[in-house]
C-alpha cells in the first residue's frame, strides 16, 4: 500500500472512531441536563406545589415558577404539551443557570399532564378544566410571568 492509501485508511479509521465518541458525549450531555432538571423538580415537590409563585404561558411551552427566599422567580420549570420538562432555569445563585432538552424532549423528565393542568388551572393560567384537556395547551403569545395571588 502506498503512502496515500495509508493516509486515507488512517483518516477513515480516525473519523469512524469519532462517531461513538460523539454519541457518548451526546448521551452524557442529555443525562447531565435531565439530572439537573430532576433536582429542580424535587424542590418543587411531587405535586409541584412547594413555593409555586407564578406561571408563564408561552408559544412553545408553559412554565411554573417557584419562590425561594425573596426571589419569586428563583426556579422556573417549562413543560411541553406532553409534560416533559424541556427547559429549566435556576436563579438561586448570582447568575441564572439554564438547562434545556427542547430538541430532545423524550430524554427529559416527565410530569403527568393532569398534575400540570391542575397547577395551571389553580393558578388561573388556564381556563379549561383539567378533566377536559388531554395535553398542556401551548401556542399562545408569551405571557408572564403572572404572579399567583394568594
Amino acid at each position: 500500500m502506498n503512502r496515500g492509501g495509508v493516509a486515507l485508511l488512517a483518516s477513515a479509521l480516525f473519523l469512524a472512531a469519532l462517531v461513538p465518541l460523539g454519541r457518548w458525549e451526546r448521551d452524557r450531555a442529555r443525562a447531565h441536563q435531565a439530572s439537573a432538571m430532576r433536582q429542580l423538580l424535587a424542590i418543587a415537590g411531587p405535586q409541584l406545589r412547594n413555593g409555586l409563585s407564578a406561571t408563564r404561558v408561552g408559544y412553545a411551552f408553559d412554565c411554573l415558577l417557584y419562590r425561594r427566599g425573596d426571589n419569586r422567580f428563583a426556579i422556573e420549570l417549562c413543560f411541553d404539551p406532553n409534560g416533559h420538562v424541556v427547559e429549566a432555569v435556576d436563579r438561586r445563585g448570582g447568575s441564572p443557570v439554564f438547562w434545556s432538552l427542547r430538541s430532545e424532549a423524550q430524554a427529559a423528565p416527565r410530569v403527568p399532564v393532569r398534575t400540570l393542568l391542575i397547577r395551571f388551572h389553580e393558578a388561573g393560567a388556564l381556563l379549561e378544566t383539567p378533566a377536559t384537556a388531554a395535553s398542556l395547551p401551548v401556542g399562545f403569545d408569551d405571557v408572564g410571568p403572572t404572579l399567583i395571588r394568594k
